[in-house]
């Protein structure tokens, strides 16, 4: 999911990897209207892809019905995201504080 929101991002805000700045992929190409429209079209469908395909992936594993369903399904993905959140923290203090001075720095 990441690699396709970044897609996304860059095409919309016109900055980030794949964005027509000077740090970007895109650097240069012309007219660079067009290259973020193309970008987010692209973000877009590839994040709505992935989304479909995780879904379906989970789906089988989802025990309930109805509405304890989907309540089941926010948790175990509320805990993905916030083990994975620490998880990350903790493995990566120095490289998370860099990334953020260097953001804050722009």
């Amino acid at each position: 999911m990441t690699a396709t929101g970044d897609l996304l991002f860059s095409g919309v805000s016109g900055i980030g990897d794949f964005g027509p700045t000077r740090d970007g992929v895109f650097y240069g190409a012309s007219p660079a209207w067009l290259w973020q429209i193309i970008l987010s079209m692209a973000g877009a469908a590839s994040y709505f892809s992935i989304i479909r395909l995780a879904v379906h992936k989970v789906a089988p594993r989802i025990g309930g019905v109805g509405r304890a369903r989907i309540t089941y399904a926010r948790h175990l993905v509320l805990a993905s995201y916030l083990i994975g959140a620490v998880l990350y923290i903790v493995a990566f203090p120095r490289e998370l504080a860099l990334s953020t001075i260097s953001e804050c720095a722009c």
